[in-house]
């Protein structure tokens, strides 16, 4: 018997033409996920100091804003290199799980990971073309033409 729930298990005439809806697939991921975050048997890292610390240190910089509202510019570029750095740190302590894993778990691991940066991507570029939507929208209320 393998260690899989009744509800992925296939029989010998399935196969995998017989797999479930995307829907019902990722219903069932995020629960497994749900139930793995809240047991409490399990060991995780729950603290990395030098994460803390940068990211402590980019709220302390941005506090500083309020302080010294004329050098926004510094202060910002500043504050963004350390919570850079602070995911940075933080994704490279969480990888050193993946020797523990067989190819399968870490081509699928690794792909998940693709899928976030596109993602993230998506989003990052979405937001970017909103702004300057908005911008030029703004400057064409500002400005006027036709009059």
């Amino acid at each position: 018997m393998t260690d899989q729930t009744p509800s992925t298990q296939h029989t010998e005439g399935e196969g995998r033409a017989q797999r479930r809806s995307r829907f019902v697939a990722s219903s069932a991921a995020l629960k497994q996920i749900s139930a793995a975050l809240s047991n409490k048997e399990l060991k995780t890292r729950k603290t990395d100091k030098v994460t803390n610390l940068l990211a402590l240190g980019s709220v302390v910089v941005a506090t500083t804003l309020f302080l010294f509202p004329s050098q926004t510019a510094p202060i910002i570029i500043v504050c963004d290199c350390l919570i850079g750095l602070a995911i940075l740190f933080y994704v490279a302590q969480r990888l050193g799980i993946f020797v523990t894993f067989n190819d399968r778990q870490t081509l699928l691991t690794a792909e998940l990971l693709f899928g976030t940066m596109l993602a993230a991507a998506f989003i990052f570029s979405n937001v970017i073309a909103m702004l300057m939507l908005l911008r030029q929208m703004i400057s064409s209320f500002s400005h006027p033409t036709g009059l």
